[in-house]
C-alpha cells in the first residue's frame, strides 16, 4: 500500500507516481531519470542554457562599442549571459527580461558577482502579455541573444 504522504503529494502534483513495483535503487533511479525526462519534454528548461548564440553575441558586446553609455533591453534572456556583456561593456543601464524568473535571478547574481549589478535590472516578461509599463525605455539596444539557440 502507497504511505498516505505520497499519494497526497502526488496528487498535487508535487511528486511524480514512481512505479511501487520497481526493486532496488537502480531501479528507482531509472525511474527518477524517465520522469525527469518526461518533465522535460513538457517544459524544455531553455533558460537554464548558455547557447551558442547569446555567447557569439555576448563576444561581439565585448569587442564592440555597440553598448557604451546606452540604454539595453534583453529579451528572452535566460540567464543573461548577453545582458552582463552588455553591462560589462558600458551599457548605462541594462534590463532583462525573460519568463523564467529562475533565469533573471541567476542573472542578477551574474551581474553582482562580475561587478555592474548595480547597473542591471530584471523583470519577467511574456511575450503573449502587453508589455508592463514598469519595463521603462525607450532603449537604444535590443538584444534577443539566447532566442536563438544555435
Amino acid at each position: 500500500m502507497e504511505p498516505v504522504h505520497e499519494r497526497l503529494l502526488r496528487e498535487a502534483g508535487l511528486l511524480p507516481a514512481w512505479p511501487r513495483a520497481a526493486a532496488g535503487r537502480q531501479a528507482r533511479a531509472a525511474a527518477m531519470r524517465a520522469e525527469v525526462a518526461r518533465l522535460l519534454d513538457a517544459r524544455p528548461v531553455f533558460w537554464s542554457k548558455v547557447w551558442p548564440a547569446g555567447l557569439a553575441l555576448g563576444r561581439y558586446l565585448l569587442r564592440t562599442g555597440l553598448c557604451k553609455q546606452r540604454t539595453v533591453l534583453g529579451l528572452g534572456a535566460g540567464i543573461g549571459v548577453c545582458e552582463v556583456c552588455a553591462a560589462i561593456a558600458g551599457a548605462s543601464d541594462t534590463v532583462a527580461t525573460d519568463i523564467e524568473p529562475n533565469g533573471l535571478e541567476y542573472f542578477l547574481a551574474s551581474a553582482v558577482d562580475n561587478g555592474v549589478g548595480n547597473r542591471v535590472r530584471s523583470m519577467p516578461f511574456d511575450w503573449n502579455k502587453p508589455i508592463p509599463k514598469q519595463l521603462g525605455g525607450p532603449f537604444d539596444v535590443l538584444l534577443a541573444g539566447d532566442t536563438l539557440y544555435q
